[in-house]
């Protein structure tokens, strides 16, 4: 995802934060858990996920370095979903992560025009990268889905577990398994 232009201010800010090393598996955030921060991402890859009632995962976004992961489902003590908890963050490879909590970026905001201007830009980006994914899950089929993951991430085809890729596209495993082997055979 690519960012707007990155405020000078919000990098120094970012400078100052201290990295935190998650092995593979982690959590940076676990599911449920009150975490009103962003993460910045300089090494790894995080999966951002949500649980079922009955434990099943489904995979929302997967996050490469150089991009903001955040979980929270609240912003600015306006409650917006859940009761303030949020979706889980898990490190799928050795992943290191700058944590900087809202309230840090609040007041950053509040002293500059262009951080400002530079969350309201991801905002709207993040929003519409969201209202995409809701409309193919809602339009598109799972082999669309797979194609599309495939032609607009083709790096992480070959990181990310297979039960991890059906999750994001709404499927099973098997599924999953099975519109590889229909591509296969159309090769």
């Amino acid at each position: 995802m690519a960012n707007s232009v990155f405020p000078p201010a919000l990098a120094e800010l970012l400078s100052g934060l201290s990295p935190q090393d998650f092995p593979a598996g982690s959590s940076l955030v676990g599911p449920g858990a009150v975490d009103e921060s962003l993460w910045w991402i300089d090494a790894g890859l995080v999966r951002l996920y949500s649980l079922s009632a009955t434990g099943i995962g489904r995979n929302h976004d997967f996050i490469e370095p150089g991009q903001w992961a955040f979980a929270s489902l609240t912003w600015n003590d306006g409650e917006l979903c859940c009761g303030g908890a949020t979706l889980g963050l898990e490190a799928l490879e050795a992943t290191v992560a700058r944590r900087l909590p809202l309230a840090t970026l609040q007041q950053a905001r509040a002293s500059s025009p262009a951080i400002a201007q530079w969350v309201a830009d991801e905002m709207m980006r993040h929003g519409a990268r969201r209202l995409q994914r809701e409309a193919s899950l809602l339009q598109a089929s799972a082999e669309q889905r797979y194609l599309a993951l495939l032609a607009q991430r083709p790096q992480l085809a070959g990181r990310i577990a297979q039960h991890h890729i059906a999750a994001w596209l709404g499927i099973t495993p098997v599924g999953l398994s099975r519109i590889r082997a229909r591509l296969r055979d159309r090769l």
